[in-house]
């Protein structure tokens, strides 16, 4: 199957493109273009391999939701690494006082 081999390369060039962009600039925070880039290239192919797997005959289609699941995870890596700091759902355990007047 030359799409599922395609893909498969792909996926292990994003790997290869994220381990290079953590080992060049680790703070995705503070140098972020490289990262944004690389998210949005790879939005684009988790597309293109949900589209594939749409056309694809029954028998290709578990390799291509294992890279799918992959390029998923990735993605998600990416996130991370470029907003560390999520607000959490912590909520007080008691209202704050209302100022009287």
């Amino acid at each position: 199957n030359t799409a599922g081999f395609t893909l498969e390369k792909y996926r292990d060039n994003v790997l290869a493109a994220i381990q290079a962009l953590k080992k060049q600039h680790p703070d995705a925070e503070k140098h972020s273009n490289g990262y944004r880039q690389l998210e949005m290239h790879l939005r684009n192919g988790i597309r293109e391999v949900e589209d594939t797997m749409l056309a694809a005959p029954a028998p290709y289609k578990p390799p291509l939701q294992i890279v799918r699941q992959d390029l998923i995870a990735m993605d998600e890596e990416l996130i991370k690494l470029l907003f560390p700091r999520r607000p959490t759902d912590h909520h007080p355990s008691t209202p704050p006082s209302e100022k009287q007047p």
